[in-house]
């Protein structure tokens, strides 16, 4: 969740910030970020909680000017032959502040152009194979550009009343290109407008209010002119090798996407908030209390996407090597995919929901070294497939919270500290599901032999329609965590702090499909229980498995006049707890693989498949390690360093492919009303150690030093010139950070294949007036 002068920003469609959110550095005045031990006031959102407060104006003018500037060419090569991630940009900011009324109107404004071109991180050997099978390929860069402000005004009603009114805008262009694309197939547009109005009144010294309203319409490629539109050419993914599975030819090891994207989505959403809290402060009642209640209403969040497809509905062609050791010597088609969509393009999800919540919470201090918070936070959570106006959701989501802090010692140096709580997960277009399918006709031929004859044909008929192969729980609600956190904190000599946390957070009741549809005798497929469907999926809460997070949490710092120290080291377990998810053809086919404690996924994951889901995550990482450093040196110099190590990331589950499916589970295919019908255990995939966790590969540690040198020059004695000159990744490393795709099949030629190098050695000026 993320927070602008209280003002959630986070996109209906998706709430990570990175894609839909820009400011310039300039509009934060302040910011917080909540990792855990959330309260109950708090929006409900399982990861972090980022409240950010933009400066407001006074009775003086103030401004400031600021350009950023990191030239290509002071970007080191740290990956030999191939083609390394390097950042260029000019980054013009400004801000400016002053009194529209002098003691009872101000403004704040600041914006920043963005101009920034990020080169696409490829290996050597995944620009020789672009090149070799693509002659023309030349590198290219991912470019963003856009201009984002923020503008704020604060009005003083009275003495006991303010009104603020909050503008953010930060629409721009973005690539998305990947490492195996051969030319510049998915500029994107991201972001919108966020507008707010808060009243703040102080009623006493012991009650104050805040009331809000705010809307943000963020979402991607709410016009596809602005992106370069459709191709008119199929897209073509070029593998290494094939392997049949459930009577169809899969690739393996894909290498290069060329020509253009099959299809390119626009994905507009909105969100509307209203918000309330009051605090009251009671001085005498078995100590004292601070007690909160509020209100957090989205009565209206909706996300719409729309597909179109490109090429006339061929949209897709996949091709083999014919030799994969030499990708020269060419390729040859296996698949090909038609598409039958209006040209208007296909809505293909439309997807709303409301969020009413209801929050408690008191501060209570018995005594002068004991403080307990205890809260409660309720979300009435519905969802509504508004294509069809049937509910997917509806239902309570309680969120208890109790934490407390103990100060041991009368010099208040020594601080045991305690929490336990449920967070509910943040209401999102992209995993609250439909109730119905609004899908294009898609015919998928293959040439099993290779004999240039598409003979082998699956047709899937598109329609739109209330789904007859999902039904939905009438108790599915929002998955949650459970966290509980113990920690303990001391002063020592020589302005020394040390912090140590325990962390245990159990992710629970995620989004879950579970096939119903499938008959199975034992260990053997036996066709469909309704034939006129092939999978009929319960949508539900995963209430079979759950993934689990440990950490150990060190925190040291040393503050002087002269030198700031922070440093950090956390030591984390994870591993997914419980057992299989019914219909999961690992679980018939391979049952005691289960255990996995390496690349578990994603806390949102709903996947059916267990050897096709992908479980990589960046979350989970063993260690991680930060030191920080400034140091207010002579001649008015600042100097600051950081440093920070963090292990690698796993590939996931180790497969295989085996040479055909096992018989024992019955026919490969069946003819089910007319239609061939792929048998779910007839695929060739196979967990290649006795468990899901053994044998997994990691990638690199990365390892980061970047530095800062900075002065500041008095102009005037009101103005001042900031200088300075950042440096990043000095040792030029070259640390890996993801597995290429098929990088976890052992028999791919991809396997332990690396991609995404870290950004090489750069050098980046700034300077910055401020009056």
């Amino acid at each position: 969740a993320t927070l602008l002068d209280g003002a959630d920003l986070g996109s209906f469609a998706q709430n990570w910030p990175s894609n839909f959110i820009s400011i310039s550095t300039e509009a934060l005045g302040d910011i917080q970020v909540k990792t855990g031990a959330v309260e109950a006031s708090s929006p409900s959102a399982m990861g972090m909680v980022i409240n950010m407060a933009t400066p407001t104006g006074s009775n003086q003018f103030h401004g400031v000017a600021s350009l950023l500037w990191s030239p290509r060419k002071l970007n080191a090569n740290n990956t030999p032959g191939g083609q390394s991630a390097v950042s260029e940009a000019i980054q013009p900011d400004f801000s400016l502040s002053g009194p529209i009324m002098k003691d009872r109107v101000w403004f704040f404004a600041s914006g920043r152009y963005i101009n920034r071109n990020d080169g696409i991180s490829r290996t050597g050997d995944q620009v020789s194979q672009l090149t070799a099978v693509y002659p023309s390929f030349q590198p290219f860069d991912n470019q963003a550009r856009g201009f984002v402000y923020v503008a704020n005004a604060t009005v003083k009603l009275t003495d006991k009343h303010r009104l603020f009114g909050l503008v953010q805008y930060d629409s721009r262009t973005q690539g998305g290109n990947f490492q195996n694309y051969g030319g510049n197939y998915a500029p994107s547009q991201y972001g919108g407008g966020a507008y707010a109005l808060r009243l703040t009144s102080g009623w006493s010294s012991r009650f104050t209010t805040r009331f809000l309203a705010s809307y943000n319409n963020k979402g991607s490629n709410d016009n596809l002119d602005v992106i370069g539109g459709l191709g008119t050419k199929p897209e073509v993914d070029v593998y290494t090798a094939t392997n049949l599975s459930a009577g169809r030819l899969t690739g393996n090891g894909v290498i290069a996407i060329l020509n253009n994207l099959g299809s390119r989505s626009t994905s507009p959403a909105h969100k509307t908030t209203f918000s309330g809290d009051s605090t009251y402060y009671v001085p005498r009642g078995a100590g004292s209390h601070e007690i909160q209640a509020g209100f957090y209403f989205q009565p209206r969040a909706a996300a719409k996407s729309t597909t179109y497809y490109a090429n006339g509905g061929f949209t897709l062609e996949d091709v083999v090597l014919r030799d994969a050791k030499n990708p020269a010597a060419g390729y040859v088609p296996f698949h090909r995919r038609y598409t039958d969509a209006p040209t208007n393009g296909l809505v293909t999800s439309y997807i709303g929901a409301t969020d009413f919540a209801w929050y408690v919470q008191d501060r209570w201090r018995p005594t002068d070294r004991l403080t307990i918070n205890v809260g409660l936070r309720a979300d009435w959570i519905s969802s509504t497939d508004l294509l069809f106006h049937v509910n997917t959701v509806k239902a309570w989501n309680y969120a208890p919270r109790i934490g407390g802090a103990y100060v041991l010692t009368k010099n208040k140096k020594n601080v045991v500290r305690a929490s336990f709580g449920r967070v509910t997960d943040i209401p999102n277009a992209s995993y609250l599901g439909t109730a119905g399918s609004s899908s294009a006709t898609v015919k998928d031929t293959y040439d099993l032999d290779f004999s240039g004859r598409f003979a082998t044909v699956f047709t899937t008929p598109g329609n739109t329609a209330l789904a007859a192969n999902k039904t939905f729980d009438p108790g599915r609600h929002q998955g949650y965590v459970q966290e509980w956190i113990v920690g303990y904190r001391t002063q020592l000599p020589g302005s020394f702090t040390l912090d140590v946390s325990y962390i245990n957070r159990d992710y629970k009741d995620r989004p879950a499909q579970v096939d119903t549809n499938q008959i199975y005798n034992g260990k053997v497929w036996a066709g469909l229980k309704d034939p006129t469907q092939n999978n009929i999926y319960l949508i539900t809460n995963n209430k079979w498995n759950w993934l689990v997070y440990r950490g150990i949490e060190f925190t040291a710092t040393k503050q002087t006049a002269k030198l700031n120290i922070i440093t950090t080291y956390t030591r984390a377990w994870d591993f997914i707890d419980g057992t299989w998810q019914p219909g999961d053809p690992a679980s018939i086919i391979q049952p005691d693989a289960f255990a996995n404690n390496a690349g578990i996924g994603t806390v949102r994951g709903n996947s059916t498949n267990s050897y096709t889901g992908d479980t990589r995550n960046r979350s989970w990482q063993k260690h991680q390690f930060r030191i920080g450093t400034t140091w207010s040196a002579p001649w008015h110099l600042r100097v600051s360093n950081t440093l920070t190590a963090q292990s690698g990331i796993p590939t996931g589950p180790v497969t295989t492919y085996i040479a055909a499916a096992d018989p024992q589970f019955g026919p490969t295919t069946l003819t089910i009303n007319g239609r061939l019908v792929s048998n779910p255990l007839a695929t060739t995939l196979r967990f290649y150690y006795p468990t899901r966790g053994e044998g997994q590969l990691w990638t690199p540690w990365l390892i980061t030093w970047n530095s800062r040198i900075g002065r500041e020059f008095r102009i005037t004695e009101h103005s001042t010139l900031e200088a300075a000159s950042d440096f990043f990744n000095i040792t030029n490393r070259g640390a890996a950070q993801q597995f290429v795709t098929g990088g976890q099949q052992i028999n791919s030629t991809n396997y332990g294949g690396l991609q995404n190098i870290q950004t090489p050695r750069m050098a980046q000026f700034s300077v910055r007036y401020k009056f």
